[in-house]
């Protein structure tokens, strides 16, 4: 099995390279004059543009046959990257179009070329964040301002029936219900759940969280 980590970061980096050679070959087809342009170069823009995202999807699709889903290690605690592949597929569809607006002489637009400037390490800040929620040896991180602590939760829960969709359903002992819903996370959302009743079982488990030991023993249990 391929891991986990292994499958994002090979995402990540894999749309950075593909938009970049992507870009590279559009500029270059671009800048040619067109009474110099043969059709099947012409062509060939066209493929680039649109068969390499479906490319790079489908070569991630096969890839995660071949991994279990589970966390990104980080700084003390267990990360959800997002928007892998989504966000890749996208910077590896948009990275030609900036890369041509940017380099494009026949624009006069000071202003649009600063503006597609921009939008690259925007792009980039895309494809590499993770996700808002985040596992520490405390609890949860549902956002920056809203945490949840292990003891909090009821003994016992989240059980399978709490999983409904991409929603989780937390019994907290003050709070009543509350719920966690992961949007363009890459998680299975049975393991995210399976994960919380762990650490509230289990709280000598709780020292892993953010380890690479963590999270295989996690994987074990």
């Amino acid at each position: 099995m391929m891991p986990f980590a292994a499958l994002v970061h090979g995402a990540r980096f894999g749309a950075l390279v593909l938009g970049a050679v992507s870009a590279a070959l559009y500029t270059w087809i671009g800048s040619l004059p067109a009474s110099e342009l043969p059709l099947w170069l012409l062509l060939t823009g066209f493929l680039v543009l649109f068969a390499v995202p479906l490319l790079y999807l489908l070569l991630f699709r096969l890839a995660r046959r071949w991994t279990r889903v589970t966390f990104v290690v980080g700084a003390g605690e267990f990360r959800l990257p997002r928007g892998v592949p989504w966000f890749g597929a996208v910077f590896v569809l948009q990275a030609p179009i900036v890369a041509n607006l940017i380099v494009q002489p026949e624009l006069d637009s000071l202003a649009l070329r600063v503006v597609a400037v921009l939008v690259v390490p925007l792009m980039v800040w895309a494809l590499f964040r993770s996700g808002p929620l985040r596992l520490t040896p405390d609890g949860l991180r549902i956002s920056p301002r809203h945490r949840v602590v292990w003891d909090v939760l009821e003994p016992g829960g989240p059980y399978p029936e709490h999983v409904q969709g991409r929603t989780i359903w937390l019994l907290t002992r003050y709070d009543g219900w509350k719920s966690i819903t992961v949007h363009d996370e890459l998680v299975d959302v049975e393991f995210l759940a399976a994960a919380i009743r762990h650490y509230r079982e289990n709280p000598a488990a709780r020292a892993g969280i953010g380890t690479r030991a963590g999270l295989d023993a996690l994987a074990g249990a």
